[in-house]
């Protein structure tokens, strides 16, 4: 697993690269990116967006709003 932080408008986001395999989602994706779908939800007092791509999953956590996660999530190269 993968992990960076970047700042985006003064708030801090980290993205977490990791095998989809270990990931546990609960209810259906929030959304679709370029066919691969997202879900949203809040852990530990953040909110937090996962792209499934394949066998990886693609996770940003922040303070920042779940659709500001989403529209990032998009604009990722995988």
């Amino acid at each position: 697993a993968a992990q960076m932080v970047y700042l985006v408008d003064g708030h801090r986001v980290s993205l977490m690269i990791f095998p989809a395999e270990r990931l546990r989602v609960n209810g259906p994706p929030v959304t679709r990116i370029g066919g691969k779908n997202v879900f949203v939800g809040r852990r530990n007092g953040y909110n937090v967006a996962v792209l499934l791509d394949g066998d990886m999953a693609y996770a940003l956590s922040s303070d920042l709003g779940s659709s500001k996660l989403v529209s990032l999530l998009g604009n990722l190269e995988i």
